[in-house]
């Protein structure tokens, strides 16, 4: 009987160790692996704060033992180091990696001062209340809502009419 106990014990630990190791194992595709060309167009969707442009920032984080994993986008007043939260999504990855399509998350223009960005309100927090949809952020600190909820993809078209790119 104590054997079997003993058994029951290493069992469940074993389970437990395997289910902790899978939850926190959470992707098999890493940034650093890729090449530089495919970084720079992936830059800002993998974990970690991102400083985007002197105006913009955004914040990747979670994800790992079942929890979602979000992007925190911010503005950063006069390009100082004032930053204020304008959004917050659940990222999404792609293919099991450590990061995603950037256009399903923002867009920034060439010259850092717009950026196109995703917000979903399930995921605000206090003072953030807005509306779920693709925003236009500017450098002055104005934004404003271009597209309600839908598709949740930058279209080239979106990027051309209010990035100018």
């Amino acid at each position: 009987m104590r054997v079997a106990a003993v058994g029951s014990r290493v069992l469940l630990s074993l389970s437990a160790v395997l289910l902790l190791a899978s939850c926190s194992t959470f992707l098999g595709h890493e940034f650093d692996e890729l090449s530089a060309s495919e970084q720079e167009a992936s830059f800002g969707t993998q974990a970690g704060f991102h400083r985007l442009s002197p105006y913009f920032a955004v914040a990747v984080g979670g994800g790992s033992a079942g929890t979602d994993r979000l992007m925190q986008f911010y503005y950063y007043e006069n390009g100082t180091s004032r930053r204020h939260l304008i959004g917050t999504i659940q990222a999404v990855t792609f293919e099991s990696a450590d990061y995603g399509p950037r256009n399903q998350h923002f867009a920034l223009s060439s010259d850092g001062e717009r950026l196109l960005y995703f917000h979903e309100a399930k995921y605000g927090y206090g003072a953030l209340k807005k509306a779920d949809g693709l925003y236009l952020a500017r450098a002055d600190g104005t934004e404003v809502l271009v597209r309600g909820a839908g598709e949740r993809v930058i279209s080239d078209k979106e990027i051309a009419t209010y990035l100018g790119k």
